[in-house]
């Protein structure tokens, strides 16, 4: 207990399990921005106890003080807080800025955008932009996808709107600077955001193994074959597209343009993909069958007739595809199976040898790109229609083979391939 006249402050342990008692948020909407406050007023306790604070949004924060926000419901959030079942806080809003003074460690980023619609990749992995700044109608605001070394997503920004994993061991926003950790003085996250600056102290950059990490001042490759460390450098980007770190895996993404980089490392590492399947055709999979979807019927049925081009039929028919991601955070339909593919390129490899002894000629590999591409390569690689895809998945990989004078809906291929790359080995050997 303290007198009548002396408020202590609350020590940071009760802090910290008051946080995660309401998962980093808001107990009634889930902001990553809060205050503390006592349900029953501390003038009527005098003493600072977890059961008893609550943590609260600026808004309902002065809800609570203006009694516009009764006990009797804070009680019920306390026991029922906004993302106690939710993986991420609900956004707050960092709003625009006139500039963004961007820090990697000791290393800094000057931007000129030029003209409404611009983009600068600060940091870009294989086709995607985990920090980018967009320029849009006067103002600029970033995205951002923060990662721990496995990949998993601790911090999300786009255009502004952030949002923070709620299944971290500790996080904590104060004034400007954001910190995550993994247990007692393990710093995963250390960053000053606010909409006009982000100085990155200490963060990770990881998709399919391989990213950047910012540590001790620096910034370096990780997870790669070589490496780069960048200390107390300084990037000067005009326009759009551009960027200031750049990491590809020629190995996966080997029709994937790089946009130009300040510093930017290629690598060729067998990466994983992961396939999902029904079960069904997980057993057919383990079988050494598998079928190959039809492309034309996949467009005609998703796809509005007013968005297809005259010769669709034509420029689509005997196309059949299997799709995979690199993605290692993507789930896949609810009761389906994931197969983890260690090598991705065998793997097609061996379908594209099955297809042509299954048709008595050659297959032709019409495409090899992350989905996110195909639309770049309609016309002007492979002459064929690839879009709409609304049923394509971030960071997806499609194999596209050519078997001339096929229609049917699906395209079923069986190969011992299938099972000497699964490791199953044949019964009669």
């Amino acid at each position: 207990m303290c007198s009548d006249d002396v408020r202590p402050p609350i020590p940071e342990g009760i802090k910290r399990t008051v946080r995660q008692r309401y998962r980093f948020g808001c107990a009634v909407c889930g902001s990553p921005v809060f205050d503390y406050d006592h349900i029953v007023p501390f003038s009527a306790v005098r003493e600072h106890e977890a059961e008893n604070l609550i943590i609260l949004c600026p808004n309902h924060h002065s809800a609570k003080t203006r009694k516009r926000l009764s006990n009797k419901r804070l009680m019920y959030y306390r026991d029922n807080p906004y993302n106690a079942n939710k993986s991420f806080t609900s956004t707050y809003d960092l709003d625009k800025g006139a500039e963004i003074l961007v820090a990697a460690g000791s290393n800094e980023l000057h931007w000129s955008p030029g003209e409404s619609g611009a983009i600068c990749h600060v940091i870009w992995i294989s086709g995607e932009s985990h920090f980018s700044l967009h320029y849009e109608d006067g103002w600029l605001t970033f995205s951002m996808m923060v990662t721990d070394e496995f990949g998993n997503i601790l911090l999300h920004v786009d255009h502004g709107q952030m949002s923070v994993s709620s299944n971290v061991w500790d996080y904590e926003y104060v004034g400007a600077r954001l910190k995550i950790r993994e247990g007692l003085g393990k710093i995963i996250l250390d960053i000053d955001i606010a909409n006009d600056h982000v100085a990155l102290h200490t963060a990770c950059f990881v998709s399919g193994g391989m990213g950047w990490k910012v540590e001790n001042d620096g910034m370096y490759a990780i997870g790669t074959k070589g490496n780069i460390w960048s200390l107390g450098g300084t990037a000067h980007i005009t326009g759009s597209g551009g960027g200031m770190y750049g990491l590809i895996n020629n190995a996966v993404f080997r029709q994937l343009n790089c946009p130009g980089f300040v510093w930017d490392l290629e690598q060729n590492i067998e990466q994983n993909a992961y396939l999902w399947l029904s079960d069904d055709s997980f057993r057919l999979f383990e079988q050494g069958e598998i079928g190959l979807k039809s492309l034309e019927k996949h467009w005609m049925d998703q796809a509005c007739t007013d968005d297809l081009p005259d010769n669709t039929d034509a420029s689509v028919r005997g196309r059949y595809y299997i799709e995979l991601t690199t993605n290692e955070r993507l789930s896949g339909p609810e009761g389906s199976k994931c197969l983890v593919v260690t090598n991705i390129r065998s793997l097609f490899d061996v379908i594209t040898s099955a297809v042509a002894d299954l048709i008595g000629s050659r297959a032709e590999t019409v495409a090899y790109v992350p989905q996110s591409l195909l639309s770049e390569y309609r016309t002007r690689d492979y002459g064929i229609f690839v879009e709409p895809d609304s049923a394509a998945h971030e960071r997806s990989i499609r194999l596209v083979v050519h078997v001339e004078g096929h229609t049917g809906p699906r395209l079923q291929v069986k190969t011992e391939g299938i099972r000497r790359l699964l490791g199953i080995a044949n019964s009669n050997e």
